[in-house]
């Protein structure tokens, strides 16, 4: 004879009724949990069967009260997970975010066989590793990008991040997602930041790799100067005979402006404009009066002289700015910034 919980359960499942349906889950859920660690394979075959059969039937307010409680247990069987991840992302959420029992080649067909929602849920896993992660970078979308780079828990390859730091480019926010892993290479923190702009930057110096990222910039930025730009002696002989376009054309190069910068420094010279640009350039602070007289003796009208006031000014930038520092201002100040 069939006991009284039996009766029920065959009772449930005999109704088609929606409600009938969601009480039979809990009470198969409710039945089994329990017992989890001490059923046979069979008997875990056949329990993941019936259940499979009933969220067939069921709404999908029913299929995500049940994902709920799933999601959380550490029996619930692999092939029910699989086909609550590959439902509507409703359903699929809480079983895609925190279901223990999904490993990477589930993880990575429903990645393949759903939609954008569902590879952001998964993005956000503490166990997305390098080909998971592969799975999801190829689709190239911006708001699953933002939650994988985020993800500090994500074990990704160099190549990966180097694909989102170049993605970034495109969208500040996933640039500063990026930008703050701890397990960013240095070469790469420095391209993120060399890619953001101010507002972003800003952004960025409040964060743990901020100082470093701005420190690897001002490096990268003076070793590629050193390799493409004519050194300071040259330039201080091309101003001191008077030829002023190779003069304008070295100082950007090594200072890496827009052409206007210094055609504006040239033509307009002051005292605090000199200092940037020799300051941005790597000159000596006593190159700064000596380049600013020899561009105003020639300038039309002449400048005024070199005086206290602009060696105070000028001692300050030197003393105070690195050479990105003065770079960024000497651009703001010449309308560049």
């Amino acid at each position: 004879m069939m006991s009284s919980f039996a009766q029920e359960l065959a009772q449930l499942a005999a109704t088609h009724t929606h409600s009938a349906r969601g009480l039979l889950l809990d009470k198969l859920i409710g039945l089994y949990g329990p017992r989890a660690d001490e059923t046979t394979v069979k008997e875990r075959e056949l329990f993941a069967e019936i259940i499979l059969s009933v969220i067939r039937q069921a709404t999908v307010q029913v299929r995500t009260d049940a994902a709920r409680k799933l999601a959380e247990e550490t029996w619930t069987d692999p092939g029910v997970a699989l086909a609550l991840g590959l439902d509507v992302i409703e359903v699929a959420r809480p079983i895609l975010t925190r279901c223990a029992v999904l490993d990477t080649e589930a993880l990575i067909e429903i990645a393949h066989a759903t939609g954008p929602e569902h590879r952001v849920a998964i993005a956000g896993r503490p166990d997305v590793n390098e080909r998971l992660a592969a799975a999801l970078i190829v689709y190239e979308e911006v708001r699953c990008m933002i939650v994988l780079a985020g993800n500090l828990m994500a074990r990704l390859s160099v190549e990966q991040m180097r694909s989102l730091v170049e993605a970034g480019r495109r969208d500040p926010d996933l640039l500063a997602a990026v930008a703050q892993r701890g397990d960013l290479p240095a070469e790469l923190l420095a391209t993120a930041y060399a890619h953001a702009d101010e507002a972003l930057r800003q952004r960025l110096r409040a964060t743990p790799n901020g100082e470093t990222a701005e420190r690897l910039l001002a490096e990268r930025a003076a070793a590629r100067r050193i390799v493409e730009a004519p050194p300071v002696s040259d330039l201080m002989q091309a101003l001191m005979r008077g030829k002023m376009d190779a003069f304008g054309i070295g100082m950007t190069r090594r200072i890496d402006a827009p052409p206007g910068v210094m055609a504006r420094v040239i033509t307009a010279p002051t005292p605090r404009l000199v200092s940037l640009a020799a300051r941005a350039a790597d000159f000596d602070r006593k190159s700064a009066p000596m380049i600013y007289d020899e561009i105003s003796r020639r300038a039309s009208p002449p400048g005024p002289r070199w005086d206290d006031f602009a060696a105070r000014d000028s001692a300050i930038i030197f003393l105070s700015m690195t050479a990105e520092q003065a770079r960024a201002a000497l651009l703001k100040a010449t309308g560049h910034g």
